[in-house]
């Protein structure tokens, strides 16, 4: 069986909207967010933490449910995201890729 490389989407090729973007939200904490190191040295600094940059592990983790992910590459940079979206198959019921 060949790997067959997939491409960004969303299920169904609709977006997410603001229903799935709050639902995707409850399945995840700030606390386990700001477990990401750069976020954690922020936020002991005082430096401002946007709430787009907490949403973009939540989106790139969704990629590994919508896509149905087997196995995902990614840079040491991507990492605690790669993690997130495992963490996202586990509570979506969807099996989790290998990492």
């Amino acid at each position: 069986m060949r790997p067959e490389p997939k491409y960004a989407t969303t299920p169904n090729g609709r977006p997410l909207g603001a229903r799935g973007m709050i639902e995707l939200s409850a399945k995840y904490t700030v606390a386990r967010i700001l477990e990401r190191e750069d976020f954690t040295k922020r936020f002991k600094a005082g430096t401002p933490i946007s709430v787009h940059e907490l949403l973009y592990p939540l989106m790139q983790g969704y990629d590994s449910v919508a896509l149905r992910s087997d196995l995902e590459i990614g840079g040491t940079d991507q990492k605690f995201n790669l993690l997130v979206g495992r963490e996202l198959q586990k509570t979506t019921g969807k099996s989790r890729s290998a990492f």
